[in-house]
């Protein structure tokens, strides 16, 4: 897998294909591109392993590949952790070591629940960017931390083990205590939130 990841445009790329825009022709039509450009944009995918992709007739369908994507996530989680290492300690607060992390991820995020999730998630984000310009070029990270800070504040912790794999509720229990802590984290650092102390 390439180091860059998921960039803008490839985040705008996935947003379509979880929305059900699974083929060159129509991503390109929908995002008003050239289908040449198009293929190369969906070749950078492919080359990381984020997508995958099958012939159906004359036509090749794109799908995500969701245990790399998992990766991106998580190591993008992890990274945050790291870097926020001094307000994590302040608050008292605990994390998975990156192992864990990329575990716990992969798990959650090849279920049939959480992969629903994540397409409903983007749906919305494509929904809002055509109400406000800020949705239309959403980042790969701004799409993270939609789904952590929703996870990580959600009082639907019980119905949501409901909807799971028996075998996977430990797992989305640690991907719900982990995000709690990614919310605290970033609730602490925010701005907004410093501001509002000086009003």
């Amino acid at each position: 897998m390439k180091k860059e990841g998921v960039t803008e445009i490839s985040n705008q790329i996935l947003i379509k294909i979880a929305g059900g825009v699974n083929y060159a022709s129509d991503l390109a039509k929908k995002m008003g591109k050239s289908i040449p450009v198009m293929f190369r944009q969906l070749d950078e995918l492919l080359s990381n392993g984020i997508l995958t992709k099958q012939r159906s007739g004359k036509k090749v369908e794109y799908k995500i590949n969701w245990e790399i994507l998992s990766k991106n996530f998580a190591g993008f989680v992890e990274e945050e952790f790291k870097s926020s290492g001094e307000v994590i300690s302040k608050l008292k607060l605990s994390f998975p070591n990156p192992k864990e992390l990329q575990d716990i991820f992969e798990s959650v995020f090849t279920t049939d629940y959480m992969q629903e999730i994540f397409k409903e998630m983007y749906k919305d984000i494509e929904y809002a960017g055509k109400v406000s310009y800020d949705y239309t070029k959403i980042k790969f990270n701004e799409s993270i931390n939609i789904l952590m800070e929703t996870f990580g504040t959600t009082s639907k912790e019980k119905e949501i083990l409901k909807k799971v794999p028996k075998d996977k509720e430990k797992d989305f229990e640690k991907f719900i205590r982990a995000s709690q802590t990614y919310s605290k984290m970033k609730r602490e650092i925010d701005p907004k939130n410093k501001l509002k102390e000086k009003l």
